[in-house]
């Protein structure tokens, strides 16, 4: 274990002390709600979504004064 080979000299024998075993049990898995996962992305797609059609239309009006004053 990772703590046994930073830490020896400071506790002898730490896998028999109690508050040891507490710390380095594996954390227990937290419940999430299912609609997170997909909310994140649907707010991921809109993000791009709009990004790209709010870089067309400058593209479009950039272009349009470009040939118009040309």
């Amino acid at each position: 274990m990772f703590f046994k080979e930073l830490y020896p000299p400071m506790i002898e024998n730490y896998e028999q002390k109690s508050y040891f075993k507490v710390v380095m049990q594996d954390e227990p898995t937290k419940r999430t709600c299912p609609a997170r996962k997909w909310t994140k992305r649907a707010g991921i797609i809109a993000f791009f979504f709009f990004l790209g059609k709010g870089l067309v239309w400058l593209g479009a009006i950039a272009a349009g004064a470009y040939y118009t004053f040309n």
